[in-house]
């Protein structure tokens, strides 16, 4: 898990729904407080496939997002997946 690149936090669990949506669990350093616009994206971390969590602060309200709360895939982006 990073903001702005830098590592702030470690992914807990990845969990397959019946929907086939994901839950994924994440922890985050204590100094970084998320709001309720904060967004998450999925990046590319290298060439063979490896992938981060990007905590993303979009302009919205301040207001600061509980712990052990979700954050809807209304707040997500998935990786970029290149066909070749």
């Amino acid at each position: 898990v990073r903001v702005a690149g830098i590592r702030i936090g470690t992914v807990r669990g990845v969990e397959l729904q019946p929907d086939n949506s994901v839950v994924v669990e994440f922890d985050a350093a204590d100094n970084v407080r998320l709001t309720e616009s904060t967004t998450v994206a999925v990046r590319y971390l290298n060439l063979v496939g490896d992938r981060y969590l990007e905590l993303l602060d979009r302009p919205g309200p301040a207001k600061i997002q509980q712990p052990d709360s979700r954050i809807g895939s209304d707040r997500t982006e998935p990786a970029l997946n290149l066909d070749l």
